[in-house]
């Protein structure tokens, strides 16, 4: 996996390196919660679309961060356009 490389790459020891608090992670206590960065969102099951035609990239990585910082500013994000475009 691409995430495990990256995190040996960059030495990650801690919860708080960078590599590791910029991924999107899930996580369950009473409820389930996801974070990234330093927001966090409940989880309510949202469509996600349809899984096998998204092609992840380190640009998908890259936008996710930027809308989820987007949401906790209260703005929004609207990732649309033809493929490649960026």
């Amino acid at each position: 996996l691409d995430v495990i490389d990256d995190m040996a790459k960059n030495r990650v020891h801690s919860v708080s390196d960078w590599a590791w608090q910029k991924q999107l992670r899930y996580y369950r206590q009473c409820e389930c919660f996801v974070r990234m960065s330093d927001t966090t969102f409940g989880y309510s099951f949202e469509y996600q679309g349809c899984q096998p035609k998204l092609v992840y990239t380190p640009l998908t990585d890259k936008c996710y961060l930027n809308l989820c910082q987007a949401l906790k500013l209260g703005f929004g994000g609207n990732p649309i356009g033809p493929a490649g475009t960026g």
